[in-house]
C-alpha cells in the first residue's frame, strides 16, 4: 500500500475492562483509548483512537470495534497565533474570565489548540477554569448505545435491551461551538485539572451538578471527587451523595479515604458504599458492619469481607448474626459464615453429608461446599466409600469458522460422545470439575431437587447445566451415584 511504512506513535493510553468497577462493558470486552500520531513523507495527522477488544475463553483478544474519533492535520498541534494577542494579564488580575472563553471561541475542531495556547500561567489558567466550572453546562446528550460485542443499537433495540444497553459518547462534531455542552464537558476535563483544593468550597454548587451528571459520564465526577479528597467531611458527603444518586457508585466508593468514622458509617448505611467496609474500625463500628452483613443490597463478595473483618469478634451478637447467615440463599455467603463459626469452635454448621435421604439437604450442602476452603475433603463424604460414582461430561459448540474442516461421520460421533470418568474418594474432584466445566458458576443459584437427584442451571437448552443423582446408602443416607454435566460454548464476538 505504501512504498515506505508510515511513522506511527501512540501516547496517552487509557484502558478500561469489563472488570473495572464502574465499567458497563460486556463480559470479556475491553476498551483502549489513545492519541495516535500518523505521518508519511507527504501527509500527517493526529487524533483520538478507540479500540474495543473481546477476550475469548483461551485468553486471546480480538479487535471487534475500531474508530478514529477525531482527526486533525499535522503531527502536532499548531497554536493559534491570534490567541496570544488576548489580554491574559487582565484575567490574572480578576477580570471576568468567562468573557475570555467567548473571545477564545473554541470549537470541536480547534479546542485542543486553543487550550494549548492559554499561557502557562498558573493563576490565569485557574481563573479561566473557575469561570468555566461555575457557569458551564456539561451535560452532553449526544450519545449512542451498544449491545453485545460493541454492536450499535437502534432506538427500538435500546428499549428492548433496557439497562443492558451501554451508552457511549458520539464523536465530538468539529463544528461544535463553545455553546455546545459536549464541547464544554471536554473543556471541563482541562478545567478541573487547573483548580486547587481551596476552590472546592467556592464552587461547591457547580461541582455538585457535575458529580450528578448521568451516564455515560464518569470521568468528570471522578475528577471532582479527587479534587475534594481533602475537603471537610460535610462537603465531601454532599458530593458523594450526589454521585451515588446519579449512579456513580463505584467512583464514590473509590474516594472514601480519610473520612471520619462517623462519615464512613453513614456512607455504608445510607449510601450503600461497600468500600467503607475496609476502612471502618471493626471494634468501633461493629454494629454497622453486622447490620451490613444482613443487608442483601450489598454484594455477596463485600459481605464475605465483613465476615473476615469480624473474625476477632466472638460476641453473642456476632455469633448469632453468623448463624443466621448460614441459612442465606447465597451458598457462597452461607459457606463463609459456616467457616467463620468453625473458626470459633462451632463446626456443626459446616456442610457435612446429611444423615437423611432428603435430596434437598444434599443439594444445599453441595452448593455450599464448593465455596469451602477444604471443599474436596468435604466432597469426599458424599461419594461411596468403596467403588466410584460416574461422571459424564458433554461439551458442544456452534462456533465454526470458514476455515474449519468438515468432520466425517466417525469424527462427529466421537465429538458428540460424552466423556465418562469415575469419581472416587481422594480425588480433587471439585477442583477438576470447576477448571473444566464451570461447575461452581452453574450451581451459583442453588439446586432444584427431586426425590433422588438435584439439578442446576436451566433446562436442557441452557448453556450449562448439570444433574447429580443419588443412591441410598446402608447407613440411611445417600451417596452420589452419577454426575452429568453439559457445557455449551458459543462463539465469541
Amino acid at each position: 500500500m505504501f512504498k515506505k511504512k508510515p511513522t506511527v506513535a501512540v501516547e496517552a493510553v487509557t484502558v478500561t475492562t469489563w472488570l473495572h468497577d464502574d465499567s458497563r462493558l460486556k463480559p470479556g470486552v475491553s476498551e483502549i483509548r489513545f492519541t495516535q500520531r500518523w505521518k508519511t513523507a507527504t501527509y500527517a495527522d493526529h487524533g483520538t483512537k478507540l479500540l474495543r477488544l473481546s477476550r475469548n475463553p483461551s485468553g486471546k483478544h480480538r479487535i471487534i470495534y475500531e474508530d478514529l474519533l477525531n482527526s486533525e492535520r499535522g503531527w502536532d498541534r499548531t497554536p493559534d497565533p491570534n490567541v496570544k494577542k488576548m489580554n491574559w494579564k487582565a484575567v490574572a488580575e480578576g477580570d471576568p474570565a468567562f468573557a475570555r472563553w467567548l473571545e477564545l471561541a473554541p470549537t470541536g475542531k480547534n479546542y485542543q489548540d486553543r487550550l494549548a495556547a492559554i499561557p502557562d500561567d498558573k493563576e490565569v489558567r485557574r481563573q479561566m477554569a473557575r469561570a468555566l466550572i461555575a457557569k458551564g453546562n456539561f451535560e452532553c446528550k449526544e450519545v449512542a448505545y451498544e449491545g453485545e460485542c460493541g454492536v450499535v443499537l437502534s432506538d427500538m433495540d435500546v428499549a428492548l435491551e433496557g439497562d443492558a444497553a451501554v451508552s457511549f459518547w458520539l464523536p465530538l462534531k468539529p463544528t461544535a461551538t463553545f455553546a455546545s455542552p459536549c464541547l464544554q464537558r471536554r473543556l471541563a476535563e482541562w478545567a478541573l485539572d487547573q483548580l486547587e483544593e481551596g476552590d472546592v468550597f467556592d464552587l461547591l454548587p457547580a461541582l455538585e451538578r457535575i458529580v450528578a451528571l448521568p451516564k455515560p459520564e464518569s470521568k468528570l465526577p471522578r475528577k471532582v471527587l479527587a479534587l475534594a479528597a481533602n475537603a471537610f467531611d460535610k462537603t465531601r458527603m454532599t458530593l458523594l451523595e450526589a454521585a451515588v444518586k446519579a449512579g456513580h457508585t463505584y467512583a464514590a466508593g473509590d474516594h472514601l479515604k480519610s473520612l471520619s468514622e462517623a462519615s464512613l458509617v453513614r456512607a455504608l448505611r445510607k449510601f450503600k458504599l461497600p468500600s467503607a467496609i475496609d476502612l471502618l474500625d471493626p471494634a468501633r463500628s461493629a454494629s454497622a458492619l453486622k447490620e451490613a452483613l444482613a443487608d442483601d443490597k450489598i454484594e455477596v463478595q463485600w459481605r464475605r469481607r465483613i465476615i473476615k473483618r469480624l473474625r476477632g469478634n466472638s460476641s453473642g451478637e456476632t455469633v448469632a448474626a453468623l448463624v443466621k447467615l448460614v441459612s442465606d440463599k447465597s451458598c457462597e455467603l452461607a459457606m463463609g459464615a459456616a467457616e467463620a463459626l468453625a473458626a470459633r469452635g462451632k463446626t456443626n454448621y459446616l456442610p457435612h453429608r446429611p444423615k437423611s435421604q432428603d435430596a434437598k439437604l444434599y443439594g444445599r450442602a453441595i452448593c455450599m461446599l464448593v465455596h469451602a476452603v477444604e471443599r474436596d475433603k468435604l466432597w469426599n463424604e458424599f461419594l461411596p466409600p468403596k467403588g466410584k460414582a460416574e461422571l459424564a461430561f458433554e461439551s458442544e459448540t456452534d462456533c465454526y469458522t470458514e476455515g474449519d474442516e468438515e468432520l466425517d461421520d466417525e469424527e462427529e460421533e466421537a465429538r458428540d460422545t460424552p466423556l465418562s470418568h469415575g469419581l472416587a474418594r481422594g480425588m480433587p474432584t471439585l477442583t477438576v470439575l470447576d477448571n473444566y466445566t464451570r461447575f461452581e458458576a452453574t450451581i451459583a443459584d442453588g439446586f432444584s431437587c427431586s426425590a433422588d437427584s438435584c439439578s442446576a442451571g436451566a433446562d436442557e437448552e441452557s448453556e450449562d447445566h448439570l444433574t447429580i443423582e443419588f443412591e441410598k446408602a446402608p447407613d440411611g443416607g445417600l451417596y452420589i451415584s452419577n454426575v452429568e454435566i453439559y457445557s455449551w460454548t458459543g462463539c465469541d464476538c
